[in-house]
């Protein structure tokens, strides 16, 4: 996980996620714990797209911190050190390799070869035949 290729905000979550797990003395930073910091943001982001899209998302905060309580605790010289749960490794793995084909993608529609750069170009006198 590239931490530094995160917007602040993404950095802000994730830190707070993993500060949830190591307060609750869970040994494993789960998609639970990243789940509650999200819908518990105050700007309300993601219970709001939640909302928006028909659900709700007083009933999935409900369900996170049930699932959160299920957790084990981890007390005396175990306890502080949190792990990154493979699930959530999978997940910002993920993540990432989703930006980065984003990223090949949006890189290749921004060339001479796109439609809309051409359009763009052409109406604001900079095209050329030789660049197309």
């Amino acid at each position: 996980m590239d931490f530094e290729k995160y917007t602040d905000r993404a950095r802000g979550f994730v830190q707070s996620a993993q500060s949830l797990a190591s307060r609750e003395g869970h040994q494993q930073f789960a998609p639970e714990h990243l789940l509650k910091v999200l819908l518990d943001d105050p700007e309300g982001l993601a219970a709001g797209l939640i909302d928006r899209s028909g659900g709700r998302s007083r009933e999935a905060l409900t369900a996170v911190e049930a699932a959160l309580a299920k957790i084990p605790k981890v007390s005396g010289s175990g306890a502080g050190q949190v792990y990154l749960a493979p699930a959530l490794a999978r997940l910002f793995d993920q993540a990432q390799k989703l930006r980065r084909r984003q990223a090949t993608a949006t890189s290749r529609s921004n060339g001479f070869c796109s439609l809309s750069a051409w359009t763009r170009r052409a109406r604001l006198g900079r095209f050329s035949p030789a660049q197309g």
